[in-house]
């Protein structure tokens, strides 16, 4: 059946029987008002009003006002503060008074002035009860927010949640609610409010609520995101498909699928792609990211197990140079644990390597299978992006990792142990050096200069340009490169008669004692190189390690320090593998050695090996 006015109206054929209906329901309607607004003792005072302009210019300004409030972007409201208050001053005794009062204390409280805003909402509070009453009571929530008390905002929020009828202020109302449930790390109750914001939100706003909505999941880490996707997975097995909130559990379920995918990719969370997979969402199996989620999930099947004394150890064969490094550690793993003449011996500490030919994800899937293996503390990372995502795996896993290269850390590190010196140490401290003796130009080989990976253009010529160092007068060449590359460089020198000083980093500081005769620099530090340039081979070495050697023999000195009370016999079960890797990591951060790269003796409790670059140079260089 048709409305009261719309059956009238349609009733009426002619348009002068419709100018009379329409007067009739203009009297029938005002006789309606007056009986509701003047009926007699029977009226509740307190009972809920709806603001209404009595003057037609009110209500035109009003609806100005109100559009332009409603169309200003997040931050641009503050720009109606003049316009709101000659509002509220034209027409003081007007009831959308009170509403434009409590948009000018939103306005406040974006601005930041707390205080008169909080007194403009208490002045329309204590006004009759109804919709602006209510929009006041939000608007002190944000205040309570802003204040750093999120659960007072809460107790303010939480009995608007179903009385609020206008649509706008309803999308005020649910972002309110999000914001003070994270605030007050009540993460389950804020993924709630979400769904409950966007199913209240309508049809034109609905986009713009989910930006909002996927802002605030960004917010939130994986293990309440997990959280939250369980409680929706609860709730649609609870409620079922025919819901009326059931397209906006399975778009939220969707965002936080989305995110926890990305989260268990980028951080290679073995476990967190297993709980997904196994989720049953349609949505980690579909889409470009499922292929990779699926490896991931894969990987997190080999459980972690303490087998004896064991130190894992992750060969890189993604080039000649990083096979070469892993040659290196090898090599002073074993001269650390006295290998191979020890591995007879039950009691002693034992060394299990896994490859990394270089693949994605081929590098978690090593450490992976050496924690499957049974090792205890973990070794690996030779450059930058190696250690980042060992670090990564580390702090995931909580299995104590000695990663060989520096990276951008973060502060949070609790199973990562940097045992290399900070990026570019060798480099700073010689670049200062050429500079304090007033030595340029300066020519960097190897990493961030001169690659010793370039071919030769023609046969007979020097694949390095050192014809233009000649001809530019260069003063020291600085090698950060390793052995190799550097004895390649300096044969192309010396046929063309260039001598400028030399500068060795770390990597090829054993060419020191051989260099000595020439106008020579080293970057060292601990006793990895003798005062004077002698080699630092101890007694029954057949040569000097490597800088990596030497890195590799320090961390499995600590790392022996860490394993070496723990049980022979193998450990399976869950929470007593959980301790031991506990206990080994409070060891290593404990351990002590005479080391060959720094002058400390282990990491004082730390994440990071402290260490002092040291400058020696050869009796041919004069100060």
């Amino acid at each position: 059946m048709r409305p009261y006015r719309e059956r009238c109206v349609w009733g009426c054929t002619t348009s002068s029987q419709r100018v009379v209906c329409g007067r009739l329901i203009a009297v029938a309607a005002s006789v309606l008002l007056l009986s509701l607004g003047c009926g007699g003792g029977s009226a509740d005072p307190n009972a809920p009003r709806t603001a209404l302009a009595t003057s037609l210019g009110a209500q035109q300004d009003f609806r100005t006002l109100k559009r332009k409030w409603l169309d200003a972007e997040d931050g641009k409201r503050p720009a109606l503060e003049k316009d709101l208050r000659a509002y509220i001053q034209r027409y003081p005794k007007e009831p959308k008074s009170r509403l434009v009062q409590v948009y000018l204390a939103w306005v406040l409280v974006e601005r930041g002035h707390l205080a008169p805003a909080q007194a403009l909402v208490r002045q329309v509070r204590q006004g009759a009860p109804g919709s602006t009453r209510d929009f006041a009571a939000v608007v002190e929530a944000a205040i309570h927010l802003r204040r750093g008390d999120p659960t007072a905002a809460l107790r303010l929020l939480d009995p608007l949640a179903d009385k609020l009828v206008d649509s706008d202020e309803r999308l005020l109302l649910g972002e309110q609610r999000v914001r003070a449930a994270m605030a007050a790390r009540r993460h389950g109750e804020a993924v709630d409010f979400m769904v409950a914001w966007l199913a209240g939100a309508s049809p034109e706003d609905r986009d713009a609520v989910q930006v909002r909505a996927s802002y605030f999941l960004g917010k939130l880490d994986a293990p309440a995101l997990e959280r939250g996707l369980g409680k929706l997975l609860r709730d649609e097995e609870k409620y079922g498909d025919s819901s009326s909130r059931a397209k906006v559990r399975e778009w939220m379920k969707k965002a936080i699928v989305d995110r926890l995918v990305r989260d268990a990719i980028d951080h290679d969370d073995a476990r967190l792609a297993r709980r997904l997979v196994d989720s049953g969402v349609r949505s980690t199996k579909r889409g470009e990211l499922a292929p990779a989620l699926a490896r991931l999930a894969a990987r997190g099947e080999v459980r972690p197990r303490v087998l004896g004394r064991q130190l894992g150890f992750v060969l890189s064969t993604r080039n000649g140079t990083s096979s070469q490094r892993s040659a290196e550690i090898v090599l002073g793993i074993s001269r650390a644990l006295g290998l191979p003449e020890r591995a007879k011996d039950p009691g002693a500490v034992r060394m299990v390597t896994a490859d990394d030919p270089g693949g994605e994800g081929d590098l978690v899937t090593a450490l992976s299978q050496l924690a499957g293996d049974g090792a205890s503390v973990l070794v690996a990372g030779i450059d930058e992006s190696a250690a980042r995502a060992a670090s990564n795996y580390a702090e995931q896993a909580r299995i104590p990792t000695i990663v060989l290269a520096a990276f951008d850390a973060p502060s949070a590190l609790r199973f990562t142990f940097v045992i290399a010196p900070p990026q570019s140490a060798d480099r700073k401290a010689l670049e200062a050096a050429a500079a304090a003796r007033g030595t340029s130009p300066v020519v960097v080989v190897g990493p961030g200069g001169v690659s010793c990976d370039i071919t030769t253009k023609q046969a007979g010529f020097s694949r390095f340009p050192v014809q233009e160092w000649k001809r530019d007068g260069v003063g020291m060449l600085l090698f950060l490169g390793d052995e190799s590359c550097t004895r390649s460089v300096l044969r192309d020198t010396r046929a063309l008669g260039l001598s400028p000083i030399l500068g060795l980093g770390f990597e090829s500081a054993t060419l020191f004692a051989e260099l000595s005769a020439r106008k020579v620099m080293v970057a060292t530090a601990g006793s990895h190189l003798k005062a004077g340039g002698a080699s630092a081979a101890p007694a029954g070495w057949d040569r000097m390690l490597s800088w990596f050697g030497a890195l590799g023999h320090d961390a499995a000195l600590l790392s022996a320090r860490a394993v070496a009370d723990l049980p022979l016999e193998r450990v399976d079960e869950r929470d007593a593998v959980r301790q031991l890797h506990q206990l080994a990591r409070d060891r290593l951060a404990r351990a002590e050695a005479a080391l060959l790269t720094t002058e400390a003796r282990g990491f004082s409790g730390k994440q990071v090996l402290p260490r002092t670059v040291t400058l020696r140079q050869s009796p041919g260089l004069s100060p």
